[in-house]
């Protein structure tokens, strides 16, 4: 049976696990580093968060950490993942490798570095992403993988909190689409909150 477009389709946003650019305070970007001890144990509790809400579609960025991250989910789901380029992280040019902190000090954030992929170019190449994966989700929800870069974006316009909210590494975030129209549930939430929703059990955490 085939659920009405109108009716809600719901998509986690989870932002891959650690890696040791993440501790380090380094802007990752296009780099490709796997992910480390932490990030595996936290794509392992995501992972089994995940399964519980009984997801259909799993998709990721295709760099290395957010692939490993699908990669857990996908085995606690039963399901397989595949990789979409549209979700992969924010292009920061020649400052790829720079230190976080000194981009903040020079430019309020790396983001504002010239030359970086801009917020808007970042929503132009994710939001159709994020569409597909809602027109997939009729038998239950979609789970794209992916980075802070890309989840602040697609979330800033629906949710006044996600401007300065923290999104850490494992953390999710759940969008739903009721016909044309986009609402942001629970954002930022760790591997301690489990969602609600379709099989789930629980309460309902930069670059």
């Amino acid at each position: 049976m085939t659920m009405n477009q109108a009716e809600p389709r719901n998509v986690y946003l989870v932002r891959h696990g650690q890696t040791g650019l993440n501790r380090t305070g380094y802007i990752r970007g296009h780099t490709n580093p796997p992910l480390d001890a932490g990030g595996l144990a936290q794509a392992d509790a995501v992972g089994r968060l995940m399964a519980q809400v009984q997801p259909m579609k799993i998709a990721s960025s295709p760099l290395d950490r957010a692939i490993q991250t699908a990669a857990a989910i996908a085995e606690a789901a039963h399901l397989g993942s595949s990789v979409d380029e549209r979700l992969i992280d924010r292009d920061f040019g020649q400052w790829t490798g720079f230190l976080e902190a000194k981009g903040a000090a020079l430019w309020g954030t790396a983001a504002q570095a010239p030359g970086v992929e801009t917020d808007e170019a970042i929503v132009e190449r994710a939001m159709p992403a994020l569409e597909d994966a809602a027109n997939a989700a009729e038998a239950g929800p979609a789970v794209l993988v992916t980075h802070d870069a890309v989840i602040r974006e697609l979330l800033v316009p629906l949710s006044p909190d996600a401007a300065s909210a923290t999104f850490p590494t494992g953390c999710w975030s759940l969008l739903t689409r009721s016909g044309a129209q986009w609402a942001a549930g629970p954002i930022g939430q760790n591997g301690a909150a489990a969602p609600h929703g379709e099989g789930g059990t629980g309460d309902d955490g930069r670059q």
